[in-house]
């Protein structure tokens, strides 16, 4: 049984950087699986504030340079058991050099369209999110 009321959805904010070619920035968090940078919306905090200290833990990004709210995309989380809202935002930093910090394994910019037939949950949700 969920730990979470049926009502709930696990909130969080994503980046969306991309590159001269049109490429996602992903990250390898604790999984081997590609996924977008960001994170939970922490109690109290705005969605911009999270933007920034996610994309600091992930990426080591000092400063957001722009944001623009660009759309949500809603999923079911099978393992945990709990509907997820990403609020996807477009996003400038200062830098596009990939500067991993502490919470990420890996940075790459990725072609999503890699993932078509990934057999990967993440990455079929990026997929999705983009294309499908």
């Amino acid at each position: 049984m969920s730990k979470y009321p049926d009502s709930f959805f696990r909130v969080s904010v994503k980046a969306v950087i991309r590159n001269k070619e049109g490429h996602l920035l992903l990250v390898k968090e604790h999984f081997d699986d590609w996924v977008l940078p960001g994170g939970g919306v922490e109690e109290d905090e705005t969605m911009e504030n999270a933007l920034s200290r996610e994309l600091k833990e992930e990426l080591g990004a000092n400063n957001v340079i722009s944001s623009k709210f660009l759309s949500t995309f809603s999923y079911y989380a099978p393992k945990k058991e709990v509907w997820c809202l990403w609020l996807l935002y477009e996003v400038e930093i200062d830098s596009y050099d990939i500067l991993l910090a502490s919470d990420s394994s890996e940075a790459a910019y990725i072609d999503i369209h890699s993932f078509k037939d990934s057999e990967r949950y993440s990455e079929q949700r990026i997929y999705k999110a983009f294309i499908a």
